[in-house]
């Protein structure tokens, strides 16, 4: 029993190591406009197919560019955060903080994990897996239903044709 119990607690803790990696915020307070660019440059870059936020869609994507360009010009015009009053401050942390939770909402490394009973058990299991798994399963079995319709089809004209052909 000990061993088991230390079993479960050896794998929360790996768990929760990897769900701090998953946590950490995108968008960190830049100091300068430069830097705030870099930092933009980069979250831009990593919205490419495959890259971290390749989940995100297109709504989601004009808010974010709407909420750096809102940076930005906060930036701008202070020169620095130290140098803006305290409602500057407050309206960059607020958007930041909503760039955050975009991101980190279409983060191919988030977890989802879900709690169900396996097919033929009662007992209930829970299943993690990343946004990216969860993605490519739902892609490839669209891709499956489609072509599998596509068969169907082209079987069912197939053999309308082949009657129409008995027929004259």
């Amino acid at each position: 029993m000990k061993y088991h119990l230390m079993a479960v607690l050896l794998a929360l803790a790996g768990s929760s190591a990897l769900a701090d990696e998953v946590v950490k915020k995108p968008v960190d307070v830049a100091s300068t406009p430069a830097a705030l660019q870099t930092v933009i440059d980069s979250i831009h870059a990593e919205m490419a197919p495959s890259k971290r936020y390749e989940f995100i869609n297109p709504a989601e994507r004009r808010d974010v560019d709407t909420d750096f360009a809102t940076m930005m010009t906060l930036m701008t015009n202070a020169g620095s955060v130290a140098a803006m009053k305290q409602p500057e401050r407050i309206k960059l942390f607020n958007t930041q903080e909503h760039v955050n939770g975009i991101l980190t909402h279409t983060d191919r490394n988030r977890l989802i994990c879900e709690r169900r009973s396996k097919v033929g058990s009662n007992l209930p299991v829970t299943d993690c897996r990343t946004l990216a798994d969860v993605e490519l399963n739902r892609s490839e079995t669209q891709k499956f239903m489609q072509d599998r319709s596509n068969d169907g089809s082209r079987v069912s004209a197939q053999a309308l044709w082949q009657k129409e052909q008995k027929g004259n």
